[in-house]
C-alpha cells in the first residue's frame, strides 16, 4: 500500500505504525466506555479511516520544523510633519546626490499630489535572513505601506550621507508603497541615494541584515 507520494509502506513499516498506534489507544480510550467505542465502530470503516487519515496529517504537519522568523525586532522612527504639498514625481528625479533608476520614473506617472498631513511613525526590522518579499509581508501588521512623502524626507534628512534612519553602510531600506516596493541605499563612491522600484509581489530574493520600513 502507498501513500500519496506513491512510496509503499513496508511490512515492517506497517507493524512499527500499529505497535506505535497500539500502545497511544488506551490512553487515548480512556474516558470512554467499550460497548459504546465497540457500537460507534459498527459498520463504520469508511468514516474512521477518514478521520484517522486527518489525524496523520496533522501529525505530520506538526512535525515540520518552524521556519526561523524574516524579521526582527522592531524600532520607531518618527517622520514628518508634511508641511507642503509634495509631488513625488518631481523629487524622485535623478539629480546631483540622487539616482533614480528602474521602473520608477514611469510608475510615478500615474502618482497623485499628497497633501500636508501629519507625522508618521515607522516601524524598523532588520532581516533575520534572507527572504522573498512575499515572507517579509506576511510578518508585516496590516497596513504596513508607507506613503513616498515619507521616503523624501528620510532621503532628505541625510542628504550627504551623514548617520540617520536609512543604513549608509552599504544595506538597503526596503519600503512597501501601494503596489510596488522602493529600495533605496547610499552608494558610498559616488555619493548618492540609489533609490529604484520592484513590483508586488515579483521580486528577488533579499539578503539578511538590510531593514524593512513600514507604516506598522
Amino acid at each position: 500500500m502507498s501513500g500519496t507520494s506513491g512510496t509503499a509502506f513496508s511490512l515492517n513499516q506497517f507493524a512499527e505504525i500499529n505497535a506505535r498506534v497500539t500502545q497511544a489507544l488506551p490512553k487515548a480510550l480512556a474516558d470512554h466506555d467499550p460497548k459504546a467505542v465497540l457500537a460507534a465502530l459498527e459498520g463504520r470503516g469508511e468514516v474512521l479511516t477518514r478521520h484517522l487519515h486527518e489525524a496523520f496529517r496533522s501529525l505530520l504537519v506538526d512535525s515540520i520544523p518552524e521556519r526561523p522568523k524574516v524579521l526582527g525586532p522592531a524600532t520607531e522612527v518618527s517622520v514628518g510633519p508634511l508641511v507642503e504639498a509634495f509631488d513625488p514625481r518631481i523629487f524622485f528625479q535623478t539629480r546631483e546626490g540622487l539616482n533614480v533608476w528602474g521602473d520608477l520614473k514611469r510608475m510615478l506617472r500615474s502618482a497623485t499630489i499628497e497633501q500636508p498631513t501629519d507625522a508618521m511613525v515607522l516601524k524598523r526590522r532588520a532581516l533575520l535572513r534572507s527572504a522573498y518579499d512575499s515572507e517579509i509581508k506576511a510578518e508585516l501588521p496590516m497596513d504596513y505601506e508607507v506613503p513616498p512623502w515619507v521616503i523624501a524626507e528620510l532621503i532628505e534628512a541625510q542628504r550627504e550621507g551623514q548617520d540617520g534612519s536609512l543604513p549608509t553602510d552599504g544595506s538597503v531600506a526596503i519600503f512597501y508603497t501601494p503596489g510596488y516596493s522602493m529600495r533605496v541605499y547610499w552608494h558610498r563612491a559616488s555619493r548618492q541615494w540609489m533609490v529604484c522600484v520592484w513590483w508586488h509581489p515579483g521580486s528577488g530574493r533579499l539578503i539578511e541584515d538590510h531593514l524593512v520600513f513600514s507604516h506598522n
